[in-house]
């Protein structure tokens, strides 16, 4: 069954292809989409999707218009509104508006000139510098770009030598013109000739500037059950065929582009045709010059229906790697010049829910690891990966992996290697052998799925690459890390990491953990849901403490706590209030417990077990236990008055936890009120 994506947007005066002008939007992404940046540092982050709404290009004209980059800061801080994401955008803003401003406008004057190198024209003269090898040379110059924006969806991979695909659509068009020129000279053998290079040009003149990806994720989407199933899958793809030129020699057939899923041989099974229209895209560079492109595109308002079904009456493609083909036919007017041209997509994933993202973009890295490199052997083995997985987290996170992350990858991928080989060859492992028998990255799949749910949280929650970038967040490591922080209760140490890998729990998320050392070593664990709340407590007593001694450590270094202040500001926690109606006021838990423990009106001291550390004898420390009564009425559903009451409990059980608060907790109903299931409890409190 055929599928039709129509577009509201249509021309009435062509009706196969449709004009827009975007003057106003970032006409770089449109080429270039995935550009690897040179180093920029914190600067990255002006330029990563999912930062900010708008785009660099619409930044830069907004500065300009505030006469400033710190007052257009302050103006989108002030607009946002109160949700999650909103609340991680202020955590970046205020990063920003901390920034030297001086030093701001020079980077963004050397990114300004990066885009325009990028999109630079120079001309070519092709009658007068016309041979074959020049072309040829060209035709080269299209399958590196192809290659290299193809590998940038996944990869920091920078462009090189390479020319603009401005550059690229001047040459190609000016061989199309010269072939035109020559087929009409008359001459049959030089139709004949013109005839095979028309066909070498056509095979030339596409290419896919954004490969297939997911609205959430590169290179994987999913599919949703509404009263079908659909998908949304992102594309686009360009002819290099400028149409004011050849519009009136050219013809382009709107493309067949058919969905279909790997087979385990590495074929193609149970296609789904899609009809995709070719548009034109006029875009403006260098000031005022233009120049308009064919182009075609799959956006996320396409709902692509799935209608090939399995033997559970499920999608077929559902937990498979998929590829779109594209097909395209070429006709060159007032001859018998007829061409249909195919291209392949990169390979993406479809699957039926985010939980399985790292799954699918493990096998995809794998895949084009593999393709990317030639048969590695195992002494360089694991190297060789992290360098792509560092190219990884380069390319989505917007930052380098720290040394540290490095070290530790390589040496769990090396223990990988290591024992698959012994597997294989069930022998010790000699080393010149291992330098004899190469083997696939396929070893690795297990660990990279965990690697990438790590990874793919700080490109979710860009303020956590701000972080590390910081030296704030020490990422992706071992526990042992933190027997090393050698804190005391005079100088505590602080260090936030994710989770260790052996505890990741395969299709969740990781937790962001935090180790304190002052004397004795404390954890709180961070749920991804609670991320940017419980991050914004931290900035706001960063903020309040400004003068503690605690320290962060990242690697061999120090820093001070005060630095989480910089994602703070007056407002960040002002409002410690919920209103819901009008006669019920929420506080936040943990404004509750710091009234609670500070205005109670009974408490005695008992004595704490001493504790010892490197640098100091042991202490006696002592700790106040708390007795009260909180008096709570509620009205309304029974279920979720008891939901509210566990919630409490289990809320209130691991703020002690966590902050090694021990005891009891009882909640006891009152006398002439109902017995509710599971209110009658007392949990015990322990220190973690």
């Amino acid at each position: 069954m055929a599928i039709s994506l129509h577009y509201t947007e249509r021309s009435n005066s062509v009706p196969d292809l449709r004009q827009i002008s975007r003057t106003d939007s970032d006409e770089h992404d449109f080429l270039s989409p995935n550009e690897a940046y040179r180093n920029i540092d914190i600067f990255t982050f002006l330029l990563l999707a999912g930062s900010f709404t708008d785009s660099f290009t619409n930044l830069c004209r907004r500065s300009v218009q505030k006469k400033g980059w710190k007052e257009l800061f302050i103006e989108i801080r002030d607009g946002l509104n109160s949700d999650s994401k909103s609340l991680e955008k202020r955590f970046m803003l205020n990063r920003f508006i901390q920034l030297n401003f001086e030093d701001f406008k020079e980077k963004i004057r050397q990114i300004n000139e990066e885009i325009d190198n990028h999109m630079s024209d120079i001309p070519i003269d092709w009658a007068n510098h016309y041979n074959s090898e020049t072309i040829n040379e060209t035709y080269s110059q299209v399958i590196a770009c192809r290659k290299i924006l193809s590998q940038q969806r996944l990869f920091y991979i920078e462009r090189g030598n390479l020319p603009s695909l401005l550059i690229l659509q001047q040459a190609i068009t000016d061989q199309f013109l010269r072939l035109i020129f020559l087929y009409n000279s008359n001459s049959n053998l030089q139709q004949i000739d013109c005839l095979e290079a028309f066909k070498v040009l056509f095979d030339h003149s596409l290419i896919i500037v954004g490969q297939p990806s997911g609205t959430e994720c590169s290179a994987v989407t999913k599919y949703e059950k509404t009263d079908k199933y659909v998908t949304i899958i992102k594309t686009h793809i360009i002819c290099l065929l400028d149409p004011n030129r050849v519009d009136k020699y050219l013809k382009l057939s709107n493309s067949g582009v058919t969905l279909y899923a790997l087979d385990n041989t590495g074929g193609l099974e149970r296609g789904i045709p899609l009809n995709l229209m070719w548009k034109k895209r006029t875009i403006t560079y260098d000031k005022n010059k233009t120049r308009t492109f064919f182009y075609m595109e799959l956006n996320d308002k396409d709902h692509i229906q799935l209608t090939e079904m399995n033997s559970k009456n499920k999608p077929f493609h559902n937990q498979k790697l998929c590829q779109l083909v594209f097909h395209t036919t070429f006709t060159v007017n007032e001859t018998n010049i007829q061409y249909s041209s195919t291209l392949n997509s990169s390979l993406f994933g479809l699957c039926s829910h985010a939980m399985f993202y790292p799954i699918y973009l493990a096998q995809i890295i794998i895949s084009e690891v593999e393709q990317m490199c030639n048969p590695i052997n195992s002494e360089n083995h694991a190297r060789t990966f992290t360098k792509f997985i560092n190219l990884y987290h380069k390319r989505v996170c917007g930052i380098e992996l720290n040394c540290h992350s490095r070290e530790f990858i390589e040496k769990e991928l090396h223990k990988i290697c290591t024992l698959s080989y012994e597997k294989v060859h069930n022998i010790s492992v000699n080393i010149e052998l291992i330098q004899r028998k190469p083997f696939s990255f396929d070893i690795y799949q297990d660990i990279l799925e965990k690697l990438v749910a790590q990874i793919k949280l700080m490109s979710n929650h860009p303020f956590l690459s701000m972080l590390y970038n910081d030296r704030l967040f020490y990422g992706i490591c071992s526990d042992t890390v933190d027997h090393g922080l050698k804190g005391n209760s005079r100088q505590p140490r602080l260090l936030v990491r994710y989770n260790k890998l052996e505890d990741q729990v395969k299709n969740q998320k990781p937790d962001i953990i935090f180790v304190i050392d002052d004397g004795k070593l404390r954890k709180a664990c961070i749920n991804h849901k609670n991320l940017a709340d419980e991050m914004s407590k931290c900035f706001d007593e960063a903020t309040v403490n400004i003068e503690t001694q605690l320290q962060v450590l990242n690697y061999d270094i120090n820093f001070s706590f005060k630095n989480f202040s910089w994602y703070s500001d007056s407002r960040l926690n002002s409002n410690n209030m919920v209103k819901t109606d009008c006669e019920t006021i929420f506080y936040s838990l943990e404004l509750l417990l710091k009234n609670a423990i500070q205005n109670s009106r009974y408490y005695r001291q008992v004595p704490m077990p001493s504790v010892e550390s490197d640098s100091q004898t042991s202490t006696e420390q002592f700790c106040s236990l708390h007795t009260m009564i909180v008096s709570l009425e509620l009205s309304g559903n029974e279920d979720l008055r008891a939901e509210a009451f566990t919630h409490l409990r289990d809320t209130l059980c691991q703020w002690c936890v966590n902050h090694g608060i021990h005891g009891s907790l009882s909640f006891l109903p009152a006398i002439d009120s109902p017995e509710w299931p599971d209110i009658n409890d007392t949990s015990s409190i322990l220190p973690q």
